[in-house]
Parts: C-alpha cells; sequence; structure tokens
C-alpha cells in the first residue's frame, strides 16, 4: 500500500466520519466531555464524562463500519467475490447475475422489450455443460445430373469438422439426418465414408430407412449416427455424404448449426451442368464473404468472417 492509498483512505475516512448525521452525534460526545472536564462547577461530571465517551466512540464506531462496508474494504471484497470465477462457476451463481445482467441491459437500453425478450433466449447462446467446440468447418457440394430428364441432381457432400473438447472425457456428437419427397420416390441418400481421425466409424451409422408421412403426404428418409469422442481435446471428422435432390422438390440444402463454429467455409461446384447455387447465411449477426468464384452461379466459396453462434447457419437453393 502506497502513500497515496493511504492518504485516500484516511480522507474517505475523515470524509465518512463528517458525513450525514455522524458528525452531529460527535459533536454532542464532545461538549458532553467539556462539561465534565472543562466546568468546575457542573454537578453531572462523572455521568456527562462516561455519556460522552459513550457517545464519541459510538458516533466513530458507526462512521468506520459505514466507511468499510460502502466505500472500503467489505464493499470491494463482496464486489470480487460476486464476480470471482469461483462464484460464478456454480451454475445456479452463473444464471442469477446473468438474469442481472439481461435484466438491466433491457431496463437501460429499452424497456419495451421486458415482456418479450426472456432471459433463456439470450442464455441458449452461451456455451452449456458437454457442448463442443467447432474450431474448423469445411464442406464442399459436388453436383453432377444424377438423371437431367427428371431434373434430379446427385450431390457429393464432403464435410470436415475440427471439434474441441472442454477435457479428455467422453463427449457424444449426434448426427440425424431427415430428407422429405413425394410418395413412391426412393430417392438416394446414404454415407460413403465417416472418420474420426484415422478410424473409420461407418459402423456407427444407423439407416432407418423410407417411411411415409400420411400427414405430411410424403416420405421421409432417416439416418443418424453418434460418435463417442474420448482422450483428447481436438478430434478430425472426415465424412463424405451422397445424396438426391430433384429441382422441382424442394432444391435446397438448409444447415443450422448446433455448435459454435469458427469462420466455416462452403464451397460448391455444379460441374458444367447449367446448375446454380444461391447461397445466403440464416440468422447469422456477419453475412459470409465470397471468397471464390460468383454467389448465384456454378462455382463459388463462401466463408464467415468469425464465430458463427448456435442457432445459425446458411441455404443453399439450387437452380437451372
Amino acid at each position: 500500500m502506497d502513500k497515496k492509498h493511504i492518504f485516500e483512505l484516511l480522507g474517505n475516512f475523515i470524509k465518512s466520519i463528517c458525513d450525514n448525521w455522524f458528525v452531529i452525534v460527535f459533536f454532542f460526545g464532545v461538549l458532553a466531555l467539556f462539561l465534565g472536564h472543562i466546568l468546575p462547577l457542573f454537578s453531572y461530571k462523572e455521568e456527562s464524562v462516561t455519556l460522552g465517551n459513550v457517545i464519541i466512540f459510538s458516533s466513530v464506531f458507526a462512521s468506520f463500519t459505514r466507511w468499510i462496508s460502502v466505500r472500503g474494504i467489505i464493499k470491494k471484497t463482496l464486489n470480487e467475490i460476486l464476480s470471482s470465477k469461483e462464484h460464478l462457476a456454480n451454475n445456479k451463481n452463473f444464471d442469477n447475475v446473468w438474469k442481472t445482467l439481461v435484466e438491466v441491459a433491457i431496463e437501460k437500453h429499452n424497456p419495451h422489450l421486458t415482456n418479450f425478450l426472456e432471459n433463456s433466449s439470450v442464455r441458449s447462446y452461451i456455451p452449456q455443460e458437454g457442448e463442443l467446440f467447432y474450431s474448423s468447418y469445411t464442406q464442399h457440394l459436388d453436383i453432377e445430373w444424377s438423371n437431367e430428364e427428371e431434373r434430379l441432381v446427385k450431390i457429393i457432400e464432403t464435410t470436415k469438422v475440427t471439434v474441441k473438447t472442454k477435457d479428455n472425457s467422453l463427449h457424444k456428437m449426434p448426427y440425424n439426418f431427415v430428407a422429405s419427397m413425394p410418395i413412391g420416390k426412393r430417392w438416394t441418400y446414404s454415407i460413403e465414408s465417416l472418420k474420426v481421425g484415422k478410424n473409420c466409424c461407418l459402423s456407427q451409422v444407423k439407416v432407418e430407412g423410407y417411411s411415409t408421412n400420411n400427414e405430411a403426404r410424403e416420405d421421409q428418409f432417416k439416418t443418424n449416427y453418434e460418435l463417442e469422442l474420448e482422450g483428447n481435446t481436438e478430434y478430425h471428422i472426415h465424412r463424405i455424404m451422397h445424396r438426391e435432390i430433384c429441382l422441382d422438390y424442394e432444391p435446397y440444402i438448409i444447415v443450422v448449426s448446433g455448435k459454435h463454429t469458427w469462420m466455416p467455409e462452403i464451397s460448391c461446384s455444379t460441374n458444367k451442368t447449367g446448375v446454380k447455387g444461391a447461397f445466403n447465411s440464416t440468422g447469422t449477426l456477419e453475412e459470409f464473404d465470397t471468397i471464390a468464384g460468383r454467389n448465384n452461379s456454378n462455382e463459388f466459396c463462401e466463408r464467415h468472417p468469425g464465430l458463427m453462434l448456435k442457432g445459425q447457419g446458411y441455404i443453399l437453393c439450387l437452380s437451372k
């Protein structure tokens, strides 16, 4: 503690003594001591001295406790505790502080949002227990005709992801794929390759196959897998999937990420089929940048400039 800090503390202490009612009580105590010690003809010397001592001690003590609680050590210590990582590491404490932050931000900047912007909707963007982070994400779509007369294209989708986890304990990475088509159609969907590092994981793929959804009046194809990541904090995932899409029936690919993803990169090549791809982001705070080719053409590459949050993604529409 340097001299400047000592003088600052002393100044705050003196200010607190002179603040509010403390100074009035203090001077009453001094007056009582004066009557007891100075005036020889005063009849209640002992009582006056005792009362003066009590009043002065009480006023100084009250002033001191107020100083340390409002201006000094206790306030500083409480602030350090409430904002410490140890305190916020508890989920309940974090949720309480986060709720307060959201409420203060709303009240300060636009109180009209009070009944519309819920704490949970904002909280969902903050990492939760066991979540994965995509530190890199690239996806290339190679498009060719499967049946030009039926305007059916085949897409070879190659996805490479680097996944980072909090620690080397077990983390699960699920994937669910659902495709819709007119009843009776059996367009092809298959995962041709799935690797974690050099390890093949095709045995983890479960194909539920085709089923008819009578309510939606369409057929659906479903496949899924769940990778178990354990032993490291970084994993390289490689997946190749074949799919068919009809340009006359939902000719688009929609991806909504369930993970925080750093600078995802999406590229598309239609191999001189005459098919064009139009790329648009969905829900992102910043738009993707075209880093190669030209959007809404037969070949391009799009990259997000920063962190893409959960619930954000992109859509690719195909046309001829």
